[in-house]
């Protein structure tokens, strides 16, 4: 009420003329208090000694009778602005309409890299990590990991680059820094190009927990030669997910954004995970 109050006088206050502001105002003069606006403050009139007698009150009655005039001049016109407002919003296009929502989406977190980015990428690094050239990947769960790539505008990246990357069912990644105790038949690392409708798609491992982290796999994406984005996925109520440091530090929202449901299908499990980035 108070804002209403504030708007309602301002609006008084603009519409009439300086005679009659004057007579509203200690001593015939505009306001000096910060603030003020030139209406008739408290502080103003208190300093003129009229806050509390007949005049000050009768002023005060008469300010609000104006202002209740304009409420009531103002009200038609308002309440075609509304109607009008609201009309304009039905007839709004429908794809418009979902522009300006998707013009609200909000970017992918990023997260570290980790050590284990292959040093040298394998001959075979399409998206099918469950073979590695001959060999067929016959353990842990299978899983498609799918999504969609776009900006914050929700325009699809098309020509985008998605890696991924994450450890075998034994929790080892080909990378010498674990020692290359992979196993051979696991990929270890795909890459997926984003089609024209911003989609990608991998066949993986449900990713598998090791000492010290949660299940989660890696994900990159690029563009040409530029990296957009560096984070890591993990699983949608894994009982490790509170014991993972990386996985705790994140807030609400990013645990949100980065914990996907691996839900069962009839040829294993499937997640989806879409990404938004600033492209």
């Amino acid at each position: 009420m108070v804002g209403v109050a504030g708007f309602e006088l301002a609006t008084y206050w603009s519409q009439t003329s300086c005679a009659t502001r004057l007579r509203y105002t200690p001593n015939g003069r505009d306001c000096t208090q910060p603030r003020c606006d030139r209406a008739p403050c408290h502080a103003c009139r208190a300093k003129s000694g009229i806050i509390d007698d007949a005049r000050s009150r009768g002023m005060e009655r008469d300010l609000m009778n104006h202002v209740a005039h304009l409420r009531l001049r103002a009200a038609p016109s308002l309440r075609r602005r509304l109607i009008a407002g609201a009309a304009a919003l039905i007839v709004t296009p429908a794809f418009v309409r979902g522009a300006l929502a998707q013009a609200t989406r909000r970017l992918t977190p990023a997260q570290t890299e980790g050590p284990f980015y292959p040093v040298v990428l394998p001959d075979d690094s399409d998206a099918d990590l469950l073979a590695n050239g001959k060999l067929k990947y016959l353990q842990g769960q299978p899983a498609w990991l799918e999504g969609s790539l776009t900006d914050v505008a929700g325009k699809p990246v098309s020509g985008g680059t998605i890696e991924i990357w994450q450890c075998d069912q034994q929790g080892h990644y080909h990378h010498p820094g674990d020692g290359g105790r992979a196993d051979p038949a696991f990929q270890g690392f795909g890459r997926a190009s984003v089609g024209a409708d911003g989609t990608y798609r991998f066949r993986t491992l449900r990713p598998a927990h090791y000492e010290g982290r949660t299940p989660h796999i890696h994900v990159k994406v690029k563009l040409a030669r530029r990296e957009l984005l560096t984070t890591q996925l993990y699983v949608q109520d894994d009982p490790h997910n509170p014991q993972d440091a990386l996985w705790r530090r994140l807030n609400a929202a990013d645990r949100a954004a980065l914990t996907r449901p691996f839900e069962p299908v009839a040829d294993g499990v499937r997640a989806r995970f879409d990404l938004v980035v600033q492209a």
